[in-house]
């Protein structure tokens, strides 16, 4: 309850994917996660990793640099260590950077209870991008396909500048011809494009074979009636 209650506090209207994970850090679970001396061990050194983070945006940043609750600030550098799979050499911070993203999540589902509460569309797409983005460990706005091992963004910018004007998937990168793949990911060795292969088809794809309106009982979509969005489709 307390957490929901300052997660309530930290909505806004206009909120962001990078809003939402700064205001998941007022969570009570972070305060038992990093409690003692772990608020301040380690902190100095994982906001310097983020903070050199080039792609991370200067809102995010100085929302970060913002805050004055070691636990809080600690806790949203191990989450944007994590969303940009930072290489951290303390066992610790690693250690953290893995427990902080399960506590996150269920936190995110308070938040999207709020923001559907709110009726507003904006930020309760925020908050599911945002739990798409824990569960797949890729920042906000980021491409889907470094999800996969060993995709670093360098690999993923020279991939989809074939493909710019359609953002490239898993699904339809997979979807391309064997060779076509292993030459536009020919930066990777043998090894690695195998495994990043083998977790790639494991990944659902979800095909969308029909959509419509329609109303029980009716044959045709009647005004002021109650309408269903019926879905048919294949994984």
């Amino acid at each position: 309850m307390a957490s929901a209650n300052n997660l309530f506090k930290e909505f806004k209207e206009d909120i962001s994917e990078g809003g939402i994970i700064a205001a998941l850090t007022t969570g009570q679970e972070f305060q038992e996660l990093l409690s003692g001396s772990r608020a301040d061990a380690g902190a100095a050194k994982i906001e310097k990793k983020v903070t050199a983070i080039p792609t991370l945006s200067d809102a995010d940043r100085a929302a970060l640099k913002e805050i004055e609750d070691p636990v809080r600030r600690k806790a949203l550098s191990l989450l944007w260590a994590y969303l940009y799979r930072t290489d951290i050499d303390d066992i610790a911070l690693k250690k953290e950077k893995i427990e902080v993203a399960p506590a996150a999540i269920r936190l995110n589902d308070s938040m999207t209870s709020i923001t559907l509460g709110f009726g507003l569309v904006a930020p309760l797409l925020a908050s599911y991008h945002t739990t798409q983005d824990l569960i797949q460990a890729v920042p906000p706005n980021a491409s889907p396909m470094l999800q996969l091992p060993h995709f670093t963004p360098k690999i993923v910018e020279s991939i989809q500048g074939t493909h710019s004007k359609d953002r490239l998937s898993i699904q339809k990168f997979m979807s391309l011809p064997a060779q076509i793949r292993r030459t536009l990911a020919s930066d990777l060795s043998d090894s690695q494009y195998a495994a990043a292969m083998q977790v790639a088809s494991q990944i659902p794809h979800l095909m969308v074979a029909k959509a419509f309106f329609k109303v029980m009982g009716e044959r045709v979509v009647t005004p002021s009636s109650l309408v269903q969005l019926v879905v048919k489709a294949r994984f």
